[in-house]
């Protein structure tokens, strides 16, 4: 637990640890070019290369679905004003767009199923 002090204001947080790892990038190659027995070289052109359609399908506007997995979406929100809590001065942010995903049915089971289990086990 850690606080943070804020005009006199004080806000206590409490950092709960995940028990599952991160997985990077470089993790995702190794692990593909594992299972897919090719070079890590290989690999990584290939997993750029997914990163780029997507990114790239995602700045021209699309919506991408992927079955059993989820979607991938751009998602637009609403201008509005904020103070800024130093100087409480009033900006106005503009409409803007951001990437969004959703995940889809199958993908959320497994998960689920899987965090069952570990707390399964834990006991």
């Amino acid at each position: 637990m850690f606080e943070i002090r804020n005009s006199g204001i004080r806000y206590l947080f409490q950092i709960q640890k995940s028990s599952f790892k991160i997985m990077r990038k470089i993790d995702l190659i190794r692990q593909l070019a594992k299972e897919e027995k090719i070079s890590e070289r290989k690999a990584t052109s290939l997993v750029y290369a997914v990163f780029d359609i997507l990114g790239n399908a995602l700045a021209q506007g699309e919506k991408i679905k992927v079955s059993g997995f989820g979607t991938f979406l751009v998602v637009k929100r609403k201008g509005r004003k904020i103070r800024n809590p130093r100087t409480h001065k009033i900006t106005k942010i503009n409409d803007y767009v951001i990437p969004h995903f959703r995940a889809g049915e199958p993908l959320k089971q497994k998960v689920r199923e899987a965090v069952a289990e570990k707390k399964k086990s834990e006991k």
